[in-house]
C-alpha cells in the first residue's frame, strides 16, 4: 500500500467500499446501498463500543466534492 494518490489495489475485496489515498490522507467511501447500515452501526453505539475496545478504527464523515458525505 502506498500513500500516493488511487485506488489501493487489494480494496476490492470490500463490497461496501473502496480505500483509496487522497493528499495523504487514506478514505474509504461507503456505497449508497451500505449507508443504512453504516448509519445504524453508529446509532446504537456499536461503532464506539468496537473503538473503545481497540477492534474496530474510529470513523469521521467528511464532505465529498459534490456535497454528500462518505465515510473515512
Amino acid at each position: 500500500m502506498t500513500t500516493s494518490n488511487g485506488v489501493v489495489p487489494s480494496s476490492f475485496r470490500d463490497p461496501s467500499g473502496a480505500l483509496f489515498w487522497k493528499d495523504g490522507v487514506l478514505y474509504r467511501p461507503v456505497s449508497v446501498v451500505y449507508r443504512a447500515n453504516c448509519d445504524h452501526l453508529m446509532e446504537v453505539g456499536l461503532h464506539d463500543s468496537l473503538v473503545d475496545a481497540g477492534l474496530l478504527v474510529p470513523r469521521e464523515e467528511v464532505p465529498t466534492d459534490n456535497g454528500a458525505t462518505d465515510s473515512a
